[in-house]
């Protein structure tokens, strides 16, 4: 495997991952 492929689907994933913390704490604040 190519590691900067690896690396860039990692950094990815921890974005969305992010994204997902950050939208599902804004429905939290929302209710």
């Amino acid at each position: 495997m190519n590691s900067r492929f690896i690396i860039i689907v990692l950094g990815e994933l921890w974005l969305y991952d992010k994204l997902l913390c950050i939208t599902h704490i804004d429905k939290l604040i929302d209710k």
